[in-house]
């Protein structure tokens, strides 16, 4: 299904992200991450994509690249919980 909605329009950074929701579901992380990379290119101001590839990279244990991700989401967003929650399994 979200297939079909990212190959009817390419820039419907919605359905990128349920696309990466999808294979992250899946243990697919560099799917999931290439996917949340697309909808971060189409929606840059929005702080849930580059937080759901932060917490693809902690599943992979890139801890560096998880903390990288994790503060641009937290400088788009810094009111958001679940951010912080992220940085805590990160320095844990």
């Amino acid at each position: 299904m979200h297939r079909k909605a990212t190959t009817i329009d390419r820039t419907f950074d919605a359905a990128w992200l349920a696309f990466g929701h999808t294979f992250a579901k899946r243990c697919e992380h560099d799917q999931a991450v290439s996917a949340y990379r697309t909808a971060m290119r189409l929606f840059p101001m929005c702080h849930i994509p580059p937080m759901c590839i932060g917490t693809e990279m902690l599943l992979t244990n890139n801890i560096s690249e998880a903390t990288k991700f994790l503060e641009i989401s937290m400088s788009l967003c810094p009111t958001d919980p679940l951010i912080y929650n992220e940085l805590g399994v990160a320095a844990f």
